[in-house]
């Protein structure tokens, strides 16, 4: 079990304070209703993980979409020459051993 968010724990036990009109010497009583209140809250589920995990149902995480050029940069590369690929160079041939 995850443990408590005193954080959250001790904002609500002032707002039940609060609420309940400041009483002095309740202070315990509104922590365990904030902290009951906070057990009771649904728990989030952890992302779901990558198949290769190894954790069975797991699902892969949505791909990203690509990335949009913009009309500037598309313009630009539309006018910039494309140059072809350089060619592999043939092996040197081997000097015959002597």
């Amino acid at each position: 079990m995850p443990g408590i968010d005193e954080i959250w724990v001790r904002q609500r036990a002032h707002e039940i304070w609060v609420a309940e009109g400041m009483p002095e010497g309740k202070d315990f009583d509104h922590w365990c209703a904030a902290t009951e209140e906070f057990r009771a809250l649904p728990v989030k589920k952890p992302a779901a993980r990558k198949a290769a995990s190894g954790v069975e149902g797991a699902e892969k995480p949505a791909a990203k979409p690509a990335r949009k050029t913009s009309a500037k940069a598309a313009a630009v590369s539309e006018a910039l020459p494309v140059e072809a690929p350089a060619k592999k160079k043939a092996p040197a041939a081997k000097k015959p051993k002597a």
